[in-house]
């Protein structure tokens, strides 16, 4: 069983050479006009100041200026526990103009399900006119778990899968951290002019254990827990502390973004119908190897030992590589489909629960349709 949910999880937004800003960020770029390191901005290699724009209230970093072309960026924030019409009220609080009608250059579509492993993606999924394939891992503090991400495709366009649970266990922790720093900060500066015997001791706060922060920050991990199987040989309490497994697939589309979401009018407009899983292939064949010798209607061999013997070695060649990496080596000479559907039941399957492109899109177009409502 899988459970998942979709969002729209980044924008970014291009304000043209020459256009002003929003009357919420003029206090701040008279400052910057003085000062290029004003508060948390700093200048970058493309831009003249680069901002997070958190302390002043906002969820956005701001890179204004570029280098070149004079334009400016607005990078929004947690867009995916947003609606559209906030992150139009935050575009509009800081850039000057209609904030439907500012370009996009960026956006990310994405959907998180519930119940698939990572490494199902990478066994079993093919990403169409996308050559170049990369695994990155960071170790979280899971047990054995580590936050892992595969990537098809180089940024700033490409199919990005990851451990959606690890990535929140790792903000989970940095959260933690920064709590308690916070805390001993403003300890510290209560009793700083404090006589000893007047110094307040310290008290630090009672902080939610990670299941309980993730059933907040991450609603579909109680839907994975629910949905997973109970472990045999562990009592019920002892099921409990089973993390759940989310995996999230983002489509992260920059630069050349499609013409269809190319402003914040269009992404309204059109996102809902958009697919942003339409260059996925589904790779899967059989859990058994074929029976060598296993023969027709007519009593001969299905497999002579030549076609036998490469079928075993495309399907070793999935195991070791996975759905991608076989296919970029067997596609060398354009052939690749013409292989595969010659030895389609060597490719390997795993068993293991997995889903369609097909219901990605549908379930994505079931959903996104909540974020966009005004």
């Amino acid at each position: 069983m899988c459970v998942c949910t979709s969002m729209i999880d980044k924008i970014e937004v291009i304000s043209e050479r020459g256009n002003g800003f929003g009357k919420q960020f003029k206090p701040i770029e008279q400052e910057l006009r003085g000062n290029p390191r004003f508060a948390s901005f700093r200048p970058s290699k493309h831009y003249l100041a680069v901002g997070d724009l958190r302390p002043f209230g906002f969820d956005a970093i701001m890179h204004l200026e570029q280098r070149r072309y004079g334009t400016s960026k607005l990078e929004l924030l947690d867009t995916g526990t947003k609606k559209l019409g906030e992150m139009c009220s935050t575009v509009e609080d800081l850039l000057d103009g209609d904030p439907l009608r500012h370009r996009v250059s960026r956006i990310d579509l994405c959907a998180d399900v519930a119940g698939i492993a990572l490494t199902w993606f990478r066994d079993h999924i093919r990403v169409k006119r996308k050559q170049w394939l990369a695994e990155f891992s960071q170790e979280s503090k899971m047990g054995k778990k580590f936050y892992g991400t595969y990537y098809w495709g180089k940024r700033p366009s490409c199919l990005r899968v990851y451990d959606k649970v690890a990535e929140r266990k790792i903000e989970y922790d940095r959260w933690c951290r920064r709590t308690i720093r916070e805390e001993r900060k403003a300890w510290g500066q209560e009793n700083a002019i404090a006589k000893p015997e007047d110094r307040k001791p310290l008290l630090l706060p009672e902080l939610p254990d990670f299941l309980e922060w993730l059933a907040i920050e991450l609603p579909i991990s109680q839907q994975a827990r629910r949905a997973q199987a109970a472990i045999p040989g562990l009592e019920d309490p002892e099921q409990l502390q089973c993390f759940p497994v989310v995996t999230r697939v983002e489509n992260q589309m920059g630069g050349r973004v499609p013409e269809n979401l190319s402003s914040l009018h269009l992404v309204k407009t059109n996102a809902r119908e958009f697919d942003p899983f339409a260059g996925l292939e589904l790779l899967t064949g059989r859990r058994e190897v074929p029976d060598p010798n296993a023969k027709d209607a007519s009593g001969k061999y299905i497999w002579d030992p030549v076609r036998y013997a490469t079928g075993i070695g495309i399907r070793e060649l999935f195991k070791t590589w996975g759905a991608q990496q076989a296919w970029n080596i067997l596609d060398r000479q354009r052939h690749g489909a013409r292989i595969l559907e010659t030895y389609r039941d060597f490719i390997p399957d795993t068993g293991e629960p997995g889903i369609t492109p097909a219901a990605l899109r549908d379930r994505y177009q079931a959903t996104v349709t909540q974020q966009l409502a005004a």
